[in-house]
């Protein structure tokens, strides 16, 4: 436990009301609030994929430029402060209880909100009290009816489609391109990295029947692998020797929606001239972001990576492949609605031997449940808790090859916390 948690405890019972569809909550309450999301510019980031990346990279550089940068987003992986950043700082614990407070105060306490919903207000009211100049804002999860789509934004970023939240989004990519595509504003630039024809085409269309000017990565800007993970960006301006800072070739995509994104602000004269080369890679330098292919310690190599669908799978395989020792342990712990059998089909090629753990959530897949879908040939354990996993995935390992623990945010969040309570 950490000091923060007492004192926020009460909040988290909010997830207990599950998901809300819908904007009429989060105005209600911002109404009250004088509507805080009105009093600044936004960078607004939708997708499947990327989206905490790409909104990370963003406000690194914004921040570098010299510009007062909120960014905003979920989940949280140790301390419910990560939530929210001021130019690269979380807020103090006493300032996040002011703002807990000062919004119970006004909330309709026959009608309150989810989590979502409080936490995003929470975002609204820091950014607008400390005067940003920007805050960038990654959706919770869809984007029509997220709680931080009633900002007001300067340009929107939909990062990618993948089949993830299909109860919620849509069993379709198209429908659930459409359900992203629901951030698009009147006017507003929109930039994507969308591959998929039939997701790009619902995105084209929306930005087409709302007026607004798109550019699609591959068409409108590019990202060039130069060697020695090193890229080229080409757009407004070309940029070179550009390191995304994250390891895997996804996080160059990520960087280069990121710098479209802060081009497009210069084109609308947000941003008063271009970035210089210098401080873009200032903002990739200064940029932290964990539980993204992070390697904890050598010997053995330990990644570890919020990996929690498909697609983050196929990343994550692809530098696992690439760039680890052999022999490989995988830790995978996942939650019950995600699509285990797909990543685990992805992933198990790739190792030697599988602990299944669980993560310390009422969300999360029983173990017992993943052993059958393993290969029939695939040594494995079952350790729950996460803690006898990390221990005996050590032991195995007898310090040589790698271990990769991945399946979900909220085993990543529950590794660092592990690792920050030895050190």
């Amino acid at each position: 436990m950490t000091l923060q948690e007492p004192d926020f405890s009460h909040l988290y019972h909010r997830q207990r009301m599950g998901i809300r569809p819908g904007l009429e909550g989060i105005q209600k309450l911002l109404h009250t609030m004088g509507n805080p999301q009105n009093r600044f510019p936004a960078i607004h980031v939708a997708g499947t994929n990327g989206k905490g990346s790409t909104a990370s990279l963003a406000a690194s550089i914004l921040q570098a430029a010299g510009l007062q940068t909120g960014l905003y987003t979920s989940p949280h992986l140790i301390h419910f402060g990560e939530r929210f950043q001021i130019n690269g700082q979380n807020p103090s614990p006493a300032l996040l209880k002011k703002l807990v407070t000062s919004i119970e105060e006004k909330e309709d306490r026959e009608n309150p909100a989810t989590f979502f919903e409080f936490t995003t207000a929470m975002a609204f009211l820091l950014f607008a009290e400390a005067l940003v100049d920007m805050a960038v804002l990654e959706t919770g999860m869809g984007g029509r009816w997220d709680a931080t789509n009633v900002c007001r934004p300067a340009v929107c970023i939909i990062t990618s489609i993948g089949m993830d939240h299909r109860e919620f989004l849509g069993h379709t990519t198209a429908a659930i391109a459409g359900e992203k595509a629901g951030i698009i504003k009147q006017g507003v630039p929109v930039i994507t990295g969308v591959k998929q024809p039939e997701a790009l085409d619902v995105i084209m269309q929306k930005a087409k029947a709302c007026n607004c000017p798109i550019k699609i990565m591959g068409r409108d800007f590019h990202i060039e692998n130069t060697g020695q993970d090193l890229f080229t960006y080409r757009g407004r301006r070309t940029y070179t020797n550009l390191n995304p800072g994250l390891a895997g070739n996804h996080q160059a995509t990520n960087m280069a929606l990121a710098i479209a994104a802060l081009e497009t602000l210069v084109e609308r004269g947000i941003i008063a001239s271009d970035i210089p080369q210098a401080i873009i890679h200032k903002g990739l330098a200064d940029r932290s972001w964990p539980a993204r292919i992070q390697q904890l310690s050598t010997n053995p190599a330990v990644i570890l990576d919020g990996a929690h669908n498909t697609e983050a799978a196929m990343a994550l395989a692809e530098y696992i492949r690439e760039r680890t020792p052999e022999p490989r342990i995988l830790v995978f712990g996942v939650l019950e609605d995600k699509d285990a059998k797909a990543m685990l089909d992805l992933l198990t090629p790739l190792f030697d031997r599988i602990i299944l753990t669980r993560p310390d959530t009422p969300r999360s897949l029983d173990p017992e449940k993943l052993a059958p879908i393993l290969p029939k040939t695939m040594p494995f354990e079952i350790c729950p808790p996460v803690s006898h996993a990390l221990e005996t995935a050590m032991n195995l390992s007898k310090k040589t090859g790698c271990i990769c623990i991945a399946g979900s945010l909220y085993l990543a969040g529950e590794v660092l916390a592990i690792k920050s309570h030895k050190t």
